[in-house]
């Protein structure tokens, strides 16, 4: 049996541990995690600064080496695909065991530890994107492990985890404070004062911040040898937070006036402002619909996200029976659809592939003529002018979602073309208001208040997924409870008194100067910088439950997100919320882009404003269709 350990160093263990090329090993942990891939998406990884024809080349020299060893087995390689079968992986063991001991123990490092290969951007782009989220998913585990541990009794081992924890991001303030409760707990006082000093010389070296004021009331509790707090009670699951959809009601009374008036639905709006959810709510009456969705990576090799949809559709109907024209024309993506390979596409033959593919797809989803494209913005543009060719067709109806300052340029043309022709309907999402955030506040409390919805609109510029996400970490960090009928406890109870004590604190720290102010923004602090004003505060009070760098995130403006992206080997520590405002955060737990590597920002794309370029043919010059 093959067996891939990805977490930490890397092992290839067939009887016994292979010794393969570093482009081996990448190639094999991908095709483990992603599943059955095309060349040329696995050429634009590996070999992202080679042409296609020495891409191509480097790739089957690579199959060629592990043709020479006991993998071969389990090799799946086609003419255009290529996958991997038969094997084990600890990544998928160390995620379905659910933080249990017996997972953790999976954990020997970061996945793929101390790869590093050359002339493979995309590959580290989606190699850090793995590399944060299974490393999430431990630090939350451990996290489970340490409370469970001192429930127990254990408090050495309670301990231990925390000291893990804090290893990994010494700027995460709350395993700090549990460490230091623990040692005074096992009758340790001089260390819990020892973990504190080293807790506020980070803050301060780091962040130019000083502890939070509950972790400078534990540290003079302990110096007092007063009895110290015991943990708070482990929120076993967060709240689902199923809020109403708040303040889009215009936005849905013009939908449905485009629908009666079968216009394409074309949905713009940034990272998180409530596209998916609108488009849901609004779909919901409409009957089945075929969904589809691109990916980060997909825009550079053709038909990525085609085949990657039409692959879906045919394991979600397994024993589903095409036409014969259409299970030819599918198999140029889908090779096994077809014992005959299908002839050259021509320009002439354009029409009746794309037209095969919508219908693949329309007869896997029973029938259905309504095409739902989401995140069109990373999808290729080769699959995107198939499926806008074969929904003209017939009666079929197409609603796009996407982000208008990063579609590549031939797709805005073809937004464009059909806005000037009445053929689409433009709708462009804005973040909440205060007062719809303090109706959606009211909704999840169960009643209405005034002070905490207008410090989470100022925390978060009304962004409805920076909204719920600050409620979901609250309510896991024990800040908020969840009572009767599933509401969520009045936030101004409690750990809330945080909040007023930002309210409250004066507007500039004593040993720094007033920081530059974010364009745009809301005053938060920039990297080097002192406190601003009450809507930095807030951002201090919030960062300080998370990672403390939120408070110098400077989330307000481009120039301001700008600096803390460059400088993201120093702040290490920046919190889900930070992340998903700089660098696009995509509603689904494996997509998070990096803010480094995104695509420049085209054109701005808006209603009555050109852009440039050129619509795409099949394929760019050179390139062999996958």
């Amino acid at each position: 049996m093959l067996r891939l350990e990805l977490l930490g160093q890397p092992r290839i263990l067939h009887a016994v541990e292979l010794r393969l090329p570093r482009k081996a090993v990448a190639l094999l942990a991908y095709l483990a995690i992603e599943g059955c891939t095309p060349r040329s998406r696995l050429v634009d990884l590996l070999w992202s600064e080679s042409d296609e024809e020495g891409g191509r080349r480097n790739l089957r020299q690579v199959l060629y080496q592990l043709g020479q060893t006991p993998v071969q087995a389990h090799l799946e390689v086609g003419r255009a695909q290529i996958g991997l079968c038969g094997f084990e992986l600890d990544v998928e063991e160390f995620l379905e065991g659910h933080g249990c001991a017996d997972s953790l123990r999976l954990w020997r490092g970061e996945f793929l530890q101390d790869l590093e290969l050359d002339n493979a951007s995309q590959f580290e782009v989606w190699l850090r994107h793995q590399r944060e989220r299974l490393g999430s998913a431990y630090a939350k585990a451990l996290g489970h492990q340490a409370r469970e541990l001192e429930r127990k009794g254990d408090l050495r081992g309670a301990l231990e985890a925390f000291q893990t924890l804090i290893h990994l991001d010494e700027l995460q303030e709350q395993p700090h404070r549990e460490a230091m409760r623990l040692y005074a707990a096992l009758g340790q006082p001089e260390q819990a004062l020892c973990q504190f000093k080293r807790l506020t010389e980070v803050l301060r070296d780091e962040l130019g911040l000083e502890p939070l004021p509950e972790t400078q009331a534990l540290a003079e509790q302990i110096r007092q040898r007063r009895e110290v707090p015991r943990a708070k009670p482990l929120a076993v699951n967060s709240p689902s937070l199923r809020a109403p959809l708040v303040g889009r009601e215009q936005a849905l009374k013009r939908l449905e006036a485009a629908w009666q008036s079968k216009n394409i639905l074309l949905i713009a709006g940034q990272a998180g402002v409530g596209k998916s959810r609108l488009v849901q709510e609004f779909l919901a009456d409409k009957g089945s619909y075929v969904a589809l969705s691109g990916r980060p990576g997909d825009a550079g090799t053709p038909y990525a996200s085609m085949t990657r949809w039409v692959r879906q559709a045919l394991g979600a109907a397994p024993g589903l029976e095409l036409r014969p024209w259409v299970r030819f024309e599918a198999a140029r993506l889908v090779p096994e659809l077809s014992d005959e390979a299908p002839p050259q596409l021509d320009e002439g033959g354009q029409v009746r592939f794309f037209q095969a593919l919508c219908e693949l797809l329309s007869q896997a989803s029973g029938g259905s003529k309504i095409f739902l494209s989401e995140d069109e913005h990373f999808a290729d543009p080769w699959s995107l002018k198939a499926l806008a060719f074969g929904v003209s067709q017939g009666s079929r109806r197409l609603v796009a979602t996407f982000r208008p300052d990063e579609v590549l340029p031939e797709v805005a043309q073809r937004y464009q073309e059909w806005q000037g022709s009445g053929a689409a309907e433009w709708l462009e999402l804005e973040p909440l208001s205060e007062q719809e955030v303090a109706e959606l506040v009211a909704h999840l409390s169960g009643r209405p208040a005034r002070l905490f919805p207008q410090r989470l609109y100022r925390a978060t510029s009304g962004n409805p997924l920076f909204v719920l996400e600050t409620l979901r970490n609250l309510f896991e960090l024990g800040e908020l409870r969840q009572g009767p009928g599933g509401r969520l406890g009045d936030p101004l109870r409690r750990g809330h008194a945080g909040l007023r004590r930002a309210a409250d604190r004066p507007q500039r720290a004593p040993d720094h100067p007033e920081p530059p102010r974010a364009p745009g923004g809301f005053g938060e602090a920039l990297p080097g910088g002192g406190r601003a004003d009450r809507g930095g505060d807030l951002q201090q009070w919030y960062a300080g439950r998370g990672h403390r760098a939120l408070a110098m995130g400077g989330l307000g403006g481009p120039r301001a997100r700008e600096r803390v992206a460059a400088d993201r080997g120093r702040w290490a520590g920046l919190s889900l919320l930070a992340r998903t405002h700089l660098e696009g955060y995509r509603g689904v737990p494996q997509a998070r882009p990096q803010a480094a590597h995104r695509r420049p920002a085209g054109p701005a794309l808006r209603p009555g404003r050109g852009t440039s370029g050129q619509g795409c043919g099949l394929l760019p010059a050179g390139r062999d269709a996958p």
